[in-house]
């Protein structure tokens, strides 16, 4: 009620929300837009992964995994004797096979209501502090979801956890062969070293330092800051992180090992000198390869309103469906993700 007069209209419109005749609010283009920017700017670990726009909610994407080497001979690719002669291969058997790899997206939602009571004035402040935190609550998934999975109908297993749970069995990244750290004391700590010994656990997958990634628990991440390996903003330049993809305003991404970046997570648990010693199988480190994980996203961001008469209030909803998948498989000494554990 008083939603549809001219009044509450041009306040509204104000506030970037549209009116059809008969229809319940719409949301303009550019609150959208902003939506879209908001969230992209609270994503930690998101960011740093491409993503790939897909037409359904499975796709299926080839994939064409690396080559073994070829070979100097005099001969053709096949004789009679050798019907594989030097054929290209993957360095498994003397074929090689284009892999096809499904890709799914899974809705991510949303959303709160406005009172039918709430003054007109007061909704055109709310409505950029609703949608601004909307845009975080969706943020803050996808990064948990990477990390540690959702849930079993969406995005199962993530870089150190499945359906949610930091250290259950079925994550995406290989253990570190590097003895665990020790929860009950703050003297056993990530360092620098520690970092590039799973990098160098990575294989050829942690050869190029800027496709390379690590993400830690706060409390870990403030260790590393007093470490000589570690390097801020300030000695390596914004523009060194832009050149990565990566957004140096962003809390968290302001640090490199090495020439990799440095991420600071909120879903990775502080476990420094806060627990037995035992039976603790959280994350204390983790890198990754950022060119075997993909983000599918189906379409853009939907944020729709409705008003219902029966509640005499506006639901304001913001969806989006993507998903988080791995391209390579894991192999000996050739791992596209390496976690360092507690014990």
């Amino acid at each position: 009620k008083g939603y549809d007069t001219s009044y509450a209209k041009e306040v509204m419109e104000k506030a970037g929300v549209g009116f059809d005749t008969g229809a319940s609010p719409s949301i303009d283009n550019a609150v959208i837009s902003q939506f879209a920017e908001d969230t992209k700017a609270e994503t930690k670990v998101a960011q740093l992964f491409n993503e790939i726009p897909v037409n359904a909610g499975v796709s299926a994407m080839p994939f064409a995994p690396q080559a073994a080497v070829a070979s100097f001979s005099g001969e053709g690719i096949s004789k009679v004797d050798a019907a594989d002669q030097n054929q290209l291969n993957d360095g498994t058997n003397a074929n090689y096979e284009v892999v096809t790899k499904v890709l799914n997206a899974h809705r991510l939602i949303a959303g709160t209501f406005i009172d039918n009571n709430t003054d007109e004035q007061i909704v055109v402040n709310l409505l950029p502090m609703l949608t601004s935190q909307l845009a975080v609550a969706h943020a803050r998934a996808l990064d948990s979801a990477i990390l540690l999975g959702a849930g079993s109908t969406s995005i199962s297993a993530g870089l150190v956890g499945l359906n949610g749970t930091d250290g259950a069995s079925g994550f995406l990244a290989a253990n570190s062969s590097l003895d665990a750290k020790d929860a009950s004391t703050t003297g056993d700590v990530v360092s620098a070293g520690d970092l590039l010994l799973i990098r160098r656990e990575m294989g050829r997958y942690g050869v190029d330092p800027t496709r390379v990634a690590f993400v830690l628990p706060y409390d870990q991440y403030y260790e590393l800051m007093d470490d000589a390996g570690f390097s801020d903003i300030t000695e390596v330049g914004s523009d060194a992180a832009l050149g990565r993809g990566i957004n140096p305003r962003v809390t968290g991404v302001l640090g490199f090992i090495y020439g990799s970046p440095v991420v600071a997570s909120e879903f990775l648990a502080n476990q420094i000198d806060t627990a037995s010693g035992s039976g603790i199988t959280t994350t204390a480190a983790v890198a990754v390869n950022l060119d075997q994980f993909v983000i599918p996203r189906l379409r853009g961001v939907n944020i729709e309103t409705d008003y219902q008469v029966a509640y005499q209030r506006t639901a304001l909803v913001a969806s989006q469906s993507l998903g988080f998948e791995q391209l390579a498989a894991n192999s000996t000494d050739n791992n596209v993700a390496v976690r360092i554990t507690y014990q």
